[in-house]
């Protein structure tokens, strides 16, 4: 057993850079998003994956068959940018996307770090890689790729970790760790060993799992490893095994007194690690729980006194019958030997149990990885997230008598919030276990640098869609939601006003601008009418602020332009966690990003106006009165010296003159390298363009999914936005705060629409916004579609399934109507219960009938639909929004009118439900097998007068 005993502050390990790809999370700001809500990201398995059909049977069914036909996913792992790092198509082509996704992802999360990843050329750099399964290159093989000189390189999976290494210069340690589903988390012990040891100055370790092949699941199917629920719950009663799961995740690690010397942000402290083998067990792939008591206790004993204040274990917690009992008899072991060898160095209070595998199923070599990113979200936020998939122990955990609790529902930090410690387990199938202890950092407060000064804010790329993208980012990060239309008509609107001189400051308060309600609704009278909209259709109930009014209105306007598909990541942190100052995002987006040609230089003397630069920028494509673009100036720019640096009209003057900005270069070098006292902050990371690389098949073998996806007719797009219409304004849950419902028959093309169309295996994301854009890809015999929330041109939630054209029509009504007919949509929809079954049939035919083109109707069905299972549940739902999570068949008989009734029946006993709905008179929508869940982040808006709805009466 190895593990580390930071004896002196410099022997502890700050992370100070993150970056994750995980199902249902795009990024680290998106998975700590999806902590908070109370669904998972387990959806059927992607059309484009494989024909789950073709190899399904029940459990038993005989060999090379499964029966698990769910798994957590995540989105675009066929695409590359290739361009950013110079690779050729042909080799791009041949690597693994393994190698793909995690070369991407070191970059991330160096940029996240505040390291310009060119920077470290040379440098004693370690990258550390847990990886599994190399499934490419059996697809490859499978599809008769021609063998040439860049297979050998993209099928070595050594090449994960090498290729990060050569891509960068790094000269540190590289390598990958397979040990398994423990993989990502021996990866970052061996990262924590070598910087102790000063093989490396700084390191990079992570993992990465892809299911691109069925062969795994089918032999862990006939293993009977997985769920037949189609479902993990962990330490359940009702666990039956585990759901894989796919994703990537890295962490940047450094010497502690190394970051603290360097002005790093830092998101927690690594205390101690450990690794093990648990020696023989029952079999070689059966857990020992001594093995893992071992592990866990030396990792304590190496962590010191500070032990004392763990609170929280992110377990292994697979959600087998075997292996959660000997987890927790494990614990309770590790518990026994840490007090016996010095009670100073074992936890003291009560072990809060989580398990992340209940929410994006088992990444396996990139499980540890995952948990560790959750529990320092979870250090960080003071939070420790709930586990949605537990509801009752399983009666074979002994757990009497232990200090061990399992995490049900959101749990704030216990005891000392001053000194917060959480473990990380990760244990493999072959025996190799490993445990990690973090620990809080608190940053100090940053002094106040005095008398406000203007900045310069650089943002650059290698083309100008890029550029643009970037500052879409930045703009997002500031306010995010926020609609550069809306933020340049309040900018000149308050600009005419004399507000300020410019801009608002849109985070102040109205009592602190000194604006009343009267003043506020002439305001929002004057946006609105700028915009062309109608405030009266805009919740503006809840806006403290000009933030939230950007907010309300960007939400009714179509999403921006965001031209060629990135992948676009938020900030691991954002601006009102991390509270940086105006120097420290322009420092840490000077020094923390590589120069290239295309640029944009911004000068600013508060976060508002450098909003309203950026959407001057995005909207007219041109630099604004402060700003000079520059897409690919050659000049060799004027010898000057800046001005005082707090006026930014002569900042902005100075950058005029400054022509390819060469000097502009050196004076930012030497105010932001200085800058003493203003640490770095994580901001949004490299926008990687979203190419398609993949292999081609050879024209006489039948191509798998993923492989073909490319081919024939490209992907089509369309809005499907929830706009505020006057027949909306009677329902309970607001327009804005509703999700995307309904996939939609029009979007199949014609003769789908016309002759009708069956979605099959229909899966929602949790928490779908009302601006969402749906991409399918369609020809003569189906379609596979995906719908979500885009921001800077990512799709953060979202939806997959198939179509196929409708080869029967539905019968009329299976059940007659309730007694006493139909109730009215507006009042009180007719309820009844039947034991155990739950029905309501609402009449629409009071809704006025929508105008427009075939996204109002689209948005028409949507807000019924939503609104009938609001009815439905509306006695035992409470306050919380109720959406759909999953269903087996949506099918349209036909394209629709105007909705005319919609009928809901739960069975409470199976919790599924069924939905008829009529238009025209005859019968035009079924979906079977409907499971619905609460989003309690989606709040009916409350019905009290106050402050604004006065203002949206005045604007009026």
């Amino acid at each position: 057993m190895t593990s580390h005993l930071p004896t002196r502050q410099q022997d502890a390990i700050a992370v100070v850079g993150m970056a994750a790809r995980l199902p249902g999370a795009p990024d680290v700001a998106g998975f700590w998003d999806s902590l908070l809500g109370t669904g998972t990201a387990i959806a059927g398995v992607p059309p484009a994956r494989w024909d789950c059909e073709q190899i399904y049977a029940p459990p038993g069914g005989g060999p090379n068959t499964s029966y698990s036909g769910v798994g957590g996913f995540i989105d675009h792992v066929d695409c590359f940018d290739q361009r950013h790092f110079g690779i050729a198509p042909r080799e791009a082509e041949a690597m693994d996307p393994m190698q793909r996704l995690f070369l991407q992802s070191v970059w991330s999360a160096l940029e996240d770090a505040g390291i310009n990843p060119r920077s470290l050329s040379g440098r004693r750099v370690g990258v550390f890689a847990g990886v599994g399964n190399a499934e490419y290159t059996s697809l490859m093989r499978e599809a008769r790729c021609d063998n040439d000189a860049y297979r050998a390189t993209g099928m070595a999976l050594t090449l994960v970790a090498n290729r990060v290494s050569y891509a960068l210069n790094l000269r540190g340690p590289s390598q990958i760790v397979d040990t398994a589903c423990s993989g990502s988390l021996v990866a970052v012990h061996r990262a924590i060993e070598q910087l102790r040891l000063g093989q490396c100055e700084l390191a990079v370790a992570g993992g990465i799992s892809l299911m691109l092949s069925p062969e795994l699941h089918v032999a862990f199917s006939q293993a009977g490893m997985l769920s037949t629920s189609g479902r993990c719950r962990p330490f359940d009663a009702d666990a039956d095994g585990y759901v894989r799961g796919e994703g990537v995740g890295v962490v940047v690690l450094k010497r502690l007194d190394d970051a603290l010397r360097d002005g790093d942000y830092i998101h927690a402290r690594v205390l101690a690690s450990a690794e093990n083998h648990g020696g023989r067990a029952h079999s070689l792939t059966a857990p020992s729980f001594r093995g893992q008591a071992d592990v866990l206790a030396c990792a304590w004993q190496a962590a010191g006194p500070a032990v004392q204040q763990l609170a929280h274990i992110e377990t292994h917690g697979t959600g087998t019958p075997l292996g959660d009992p000997i987890e927790i008899a494990g614990l309770g072991e590790a518990l026994r030997l840490s007090r016996a060898a010095d009670a100073q160095c074992a936890p003291a209070g009560t072990l809060h149990l989580g398990a992340l595998k209940g929410r994006i199923g088992h990444l396996e070599a990139a499980a540890g990885i995952a948990g560790f990113i959750k529990s320092v979200l979870a250090l960080r936020h003071r939070l420790i997230p709930g586990n949605p998939a537990f509801t009752q122990a399983n009666p074979q955990l002994e757990l009497a008598g232990t200090p061990l609790h399992i995490v049900g529902e959101p749990l704030p930090w216990p005891g000392d919030a001053q000194c917060r410690v959480a473990g990380v387990s990760s244990f493999g199938f072959g025996g190799v276990n490993a445990h990690v202890v973090l620990q809080s950092h608190d940053a100090p407060a940053t002094p106040d640098a005095g008398a406000r000064e203007a900045e310069i804010v650089l943002l650059s790329a290698r083309d100008e869609d890029g550029l643009f993208a970037r500052a879409a980012q930045l703009l997002d990060y500031l306010h995010p939601g926020a609609h550069p239309q809306v933020l340049c008509a309040l900018h000149r609107l308050s600009g005419g006003a004399g507000e300020n001189a410019g801009m608002p400051d849109l985070d102040a308060s109205w009592q602190a601008l000194g604006i009343d309600a009267a003043r506020l609704a002439s305001r929002v009278a004057a946006l609105a009418d700028a915009l062309g909209l109608d405030p009266a259709g805009i919740d503006l109930r809840d806006c403290l602020c000009w933030s939230d009014v950007v907010c309300a209105f960007s939400a009714v306007l179509p999403p921006p332009d965001t031209g060629t598909p990135r992948l676009s990541a938020r900030a691991s942190v954002s601006r009102r966690v991390a509270a940086p100052s105006l120097r420290s995002v322009a420092a840490s987006l000077f020094l923390g990003r590589e120069v290239q040609a295309r640029r944009l230089a911004i000068a600013c003397d508060s976060f508002s106006d450098l909003a309203a630069q950026l959407a001057q920028v995005l909207t007219a494509r041109t630099a604004g009165a402060r700003a000079v673009l520059a897409l690919g100036a050659k000049d060799p720019g004027l010898a000057l010296s800046p001005p005082d640096w707090h006026d930014a009209d002569a900042l902005a003057d100075w950058l005029r003159g400054c022509a390819a900005f060469s000097s502009m270069g050196d004076a930012l070098a030497l105010r932001y390298e200085r800058c003493a006292g203003q640490p770095r902050v994580p901001m949004p990371t490299l926008p990687f363009r979203l190419d398609r690389v993949w292999f081609k098949a050879r024209d006489d073998v039948p191509a798998r999914p993923l492989a073909s996806e490319g081919g024939g007719a490209p992907p089509r797009e369309w809005p499907v936005a929830l706009l505020c219409e006057p027949w909306t304004a009677r329902l309970r849950t607001p327009p804005a705060r509703l999700p995307t419902v309904l996939p939609w028959p029009a979007h199949c093309g014609a003769p789908f629409a016309r002759d009708g169309v069956a979605f099959g295996s229909v899966a929602w994301g949790a928490g779908a916004a009302a601006q969402a854009r749906l991409v399918a890809h369609c020809d003569d015999t189906g379609l596979a579609y995906r719908a979500g929330a885009a921001m800077a041109g990512v799709l953060r939630v979202a939806r997959v399934g198939t179509a196929a054209p409708l080869r029967a029509v539905p019968d009329a009504e299976p059940h007659a109507l309730l007694d006493g007919g139909l109730a009215h949509w507006q009042s009180d929809a007719r309820m009844r219960c039947r034991g155990e079954r739950f029905d309501v049939v609402i009449d629409f035919s009071a809704m006025a009938a929508p105008t427009g083109d075939d996204a109002m109707l689209w948005t028409h069905w949507n807000v019924a639909f939503a609104e009938a299972l609001q009815w439905l549940f509306r006695d035992c739902a409470g306050d919380a929004t109720l959406l759909p999570f999953r269903a087996a068949r949506v099918v349209w008989a036909g394209a629709p009118g105007p909705v005319q009734k919609i009928r809901v029946r739960f069975d409470a006993l199976r919790a599924r439900a069924e939905a008829w709905a009529w238009s025209g008179g005859r019968l035009v929508l079924q979906v079977d097998e409907l499971e619905v869940r609460a989003a309690p982040w989606l709040q009916p808006a409350s019905d009290a007068p106050g402050m604004t709805t006065s203002l949206a009466g005045a604007a009026s």
